[in-house]
This record gives C-alpha cells, sequence and structure tokens, in this order.
C-alpha cells in the first residue's frame, strides 16, 4: 500500500500511497510514518496520495482525523492530493481548524519546496473556504 523513502540531505521522510484504504490502513499508514519520522529523528513528510482510493464516506474523515491527531503533532507533512477528491479538503480544513502544520498540494515540487522552504509563493491546494466562497 505505501512505499517510504528518507533523504538524509533534506531531511525529508518521502512516503507514496497506492490502492483502496479503509480507516485501518490510514491509522496504519500514519503509524508508519510516526515511527520512521521518529527514527531517522525527522520532522518533514511529503506523502502522495494521489493513487490512493478511500474506501470510506466523508462522514468518516473526521473521526479518523481524531484517530491519527497525536501522531501528527510534531510533524509538517506536505500532501499531494488529487483535486477531484473532496475529502481531502475536508482534512485541510480540519488541519487549519486545529492548527496543525499539514498542507494539500496539487503538485509534488510544491509539496517539497513548503516543506523545505525554498518557495513562498508553493501553490497550495485551496482550502474549504476558498473553495466555498
Amino acid at each position: 500500500m505505501a512505499i517510504h523513502s528518507y533523504d538524509e540531505e533534506l531531511d525529508v521522510l518521502f512516503s507514496e500511497a497506492k490502492g483502496v484504504a479503509d480507516p485501518g490502513d490510514i491509522l496504519s499508514l500514519y503509524n508508519k510514518l510516526h515511527c520512521l519520522t521518529s527514527r531517522h529523528h525527522c520532522q518533514q513528510v511529503l506523502i502522495d496520495l494521489r493513487q490512493l482510493q478511500l474506501s470510506y464516506d466523508s462522514a468518516n474523515v473526521l473521526s479518523i482525523l481524531d484517530s491519527i491527531e497525536p501522531l501528527l503533532c510534531n510533524l509538517q507533512i506536505a500532501r499531494i492530493v488529487n483535486p477531484t477528491d473532496a475529502r481531502q479538503q475536508f482534512i485541510q480544513a480540519y488541519a487549519e481548524q486545529r492548527n496543525l502544520p499539514i498542507r494539500n498540494f496539487y503538485h509534488y515540487q510544491d509539496g517539497l519546496n513548503w516543506l523545505t522552504g525554498t518557495s513562498e509563493e508553493a501553490d497550495q491546494a485551496p482550502s474549504l473556504e476558498e473553495m466555498l466562497s
């Protein structure tokens, strides 16, 4: 379901998730990310979710986020998402509401730039508020 690699020079953990995921798979994925960042003494994660399909509806997204929030508090996470999956915007809104350093991006390089601070104008996915206005 996921492939992980650590770039020591950038101090970024890279992850790519594929397939169909249920809530347990998502919890396992974020547990693994938490363990790997601890092992590498790293706080930055770029996770490519464009080839991952969630097997649950938007109503379950918030309960899953509540479950994984303790794993996220010390991490900066750039999430590369598919623009057609509206559930990803709920996750972005949740992160903003909880003041978590998690951002959605549509392009890999934009997410990496945000993590490494190499671009102040990274092309972030719009927040839920921006989409509704």
